[in-house]
């Protein structure tokens, strides 16, 4: 299988491997020109004056420099998990319809990034399996560098993308996107891994430990002189006990799920 496309040449890596979203695919991996490093632009501007919440209190998201250079590491006075720190805050707040319809809206835009990057991927793959059964072995290895360097590219895109919206489905507090591109930074992407159909495993259970490290990040403390009184859990029998459901695997399809329940009410 002969292929006629002329490809760019760069002066340093030489031939691009393939183009992909309209940018050449250079041999060295991330090499290609004008990354953006944000992924796909999705509001999250927290609406109002933008204020942090909670009339005006910072926390040690506000005052941390912006600088990927600099260690990650909270202030003394913002420790992990810290919750003796009188505060002077209201109860958690409600969700509005305005905080559902932005949580969907970077859900959608989620879905959408998943569904083109597979239909890329897939049309790599045929070319791939042709040129493997017409005997044209230097395509085909050709295309699966190329396949392998724009799936390496999409994984730090879908994933920054994917827990911009697990950020909010957990209730970040004053969610701007400064906020949460530091907030993003505390994650280890190592530990996180995007399969073959486009599925995210490993970044549900770091934002759950971001939750439980930094509690007052996720939900305003109640007050001090309201102290949170315990409730007795309702007897379950078998005459009330709920059917178990079953749940949706996908983060986006789970916080869809939540998003269409809670409309529901």
């Amino acid at each position: 299988m002969q292929d006629n496309t002329i490809y760019p040449v760069h002066p340093v890596w030489g031939t691009a491997l393939a183009v992909f979203e309209g940018e050449p695919v250079w041999p060295q991996l991330g090499g290609a020109p004008d990354d953006d490093d944000d992924g796909p632009e999705i509001d999250l501007e927290n609406p109002g004056s933008g204020a942090p919440a909670g009339g005006g209190q910072r926390d040690f998201l506000d005052d941390e420099p912006d600088d990927d250079d600099e260690p990650d590491e909270a202030p003394q006075d913002a420790k992990p998990g810290d919750k003796s720190k009188p505060v002077k805050e209201t109860d958690k707040p409600e969700r509005t319809a305005e905080d559902w319809q932005r949580l969907e809206t970077a859900m959608q835009k989620e879905r959408e990034l998943r569904k083109k990057r597979e239909g890329q991927i897939a049309e790599m793959r045929k070319e791939r399996k042709a040129a493997e059964t017409s005997g044209d072995t230097d395509e085909a290895e050709r295309i699966r560098k190329a396949e392998e360097a724009a799936a390496s590219r999409y994984k730090p895109v879908a994933v920054r993308a994917a827990a911009k919206a697990a950020l909010l489905e957990a209730n970040f507090q004053n969610p701007t996107e400064e906020r949460v591109k530091k907030l993003i930074r505390r994650l280890d992407l190592d530990e996180i891994d995007v399969d073959e159909d486009g599925d995210i495993t490993g970044l549900q259970d770091q934002i759950d430990q971001l939750v439980d490290d930094f509690p007052e990040l996720f939900t305003a403390p109640v007050r001090a002189s309201e102290p949170t009184k315990p409730t007795r859990p309702t007897k379950v029998t078998a005459a009330n006990k709920p059917p178990v459901k079953q749940e949706p695997t996908r983060t986006a399809d789970r916080i869809v799920a939540k998003i269409h329940a809670s409309g529901q009410r």
